[in-house]
């Protein structure tokens, strides 16, 4: 005997298919919307279906989720000024009165903007 498992296609999942034509909404707020008639067209949904389906999505999940953070490793620096520079081009949004649309930004490591002798 093979157990069937219920359908859990987008056709198939009304409240999955309002999650992401409502961007992701969560779960209470479009419950909200149903028992208050919020929206037109949400006539369809009913109570039951939020009880029947579970609203599992990937992608939200995936949003919640913690990243883990990177320890900071000793000894991984240098100690000498210009020995690691770090470089990002960036654009400016605009066209400067001197024609230039992107800036350079250089970042020594060990100072992390002024490298001079004090």
């Amino acid at each position: 005997m093979v157990a069937t498992q219920p359908s859990t296609t987008l056709e198939d999942n009304i409240v999955m298919r309002w999650h992401l034509k409502l961007a992701h909404m969560n779960k209470a707020a479009m419950i909200k919307m149903v028992k208050e008639d919020l929206a037109d067209g949400m006539n369809g949904l009913s109570l039951d279906d939020f009880k029947k389906t579970p609203l599992k999505c990937i992608t939200c999940e995936g949003a919640k989720a913690k990243r883990m953070s990177f320890k900071r490793q000793e000894g991984k620096r240098t100690t000498e000024c210009g020995a690691r520079v770090m470089s990002d081009v960036c654009y400016v949004g605009v066209t400067t009165p001197g024609g230039a649309r992107y800036f350079q930004l250089v970042q020594d490591e060990v100072w992390r903007g002024d490298c001079t002798e004090k």
